[in-house]
């Protein structure tokens, strides 16, 4: 899937949390898509805006920005309400394989033909597994991903995207 025009995506929160960390989550929401979030996915941000408060300080200012814009509604958050929907929820965490904010992510792509974004591989690999859309079957990190479309779309430049895959590999993220 290389045309995202108009695709609604929902976010699992690494992706988010990605961008957050590099300080670059206005580049999300020049996504030309309706950007969606769980509530689990939001819980799980402001466990680790919490978790990190002392010890990393600077990383619970970059994810308070993320919830900012989440709060002002740019990225909404929905829950998967189709009882079919609820069914596949409670069944993949009896697997136990995958986080509550995987899974209500995953849930709620499939619920609303979406697109899942994540960049966990098993995660994916689940996703695949139970015909939801992801961006790319052959590649599993949906950061590079949207970094690509980002500077095929001229929205940055092939610089700034070395810039942002330098700032991802010195927080730990594998270009």
């Amino acid at each position: 899937m290389k045309n995202i025009e108009n695709e609604t995506l929902v976010f699992d929160n690494n992706v988010l949390s990605n961008f957050a960390r590099v300080e670059r989550t206005n580049l999300i929401l020049k996504l030309p898509c309706n950007l969606i979030t769980t509530r689990e996915v939001f819980e799980e941000l402001q466990e680790g805006i919490s978790s990190n408060f002392i010890l990393k300080p600077e990383l619970s200012e970059k994810l308070a920005v993320l919830t900012e814009i989440i709060n002002m509604g740019k990225i909404s958050i929905k829950s998967p309400e189709q009882i079919i929907s609820l069914k596949l929820f409670a069944r993949l965490e009896e697997l136990k394989c995958l986080g509550r904010g995987e899974i209500s992510a995953m849930v709620l792509a499939k619920e609303l033909e979406a697109v899942f974004v994540a960049d966990e591989k098993r995660a994916k690999n689940e996703a695949l597994r139970q015909s939801i859309k992801i961006f790319d079957k052959a590649e599993f990190r949906d950061t590079i991903f949207i970094l690509d479309y980002l500077k095929d779309e001229k929205i940055i430049s092939q610089s700034e995207l070395l810039r942002i895959k330098e700032q991802l590999r010195s927080n730990n993220f594998f270009c």
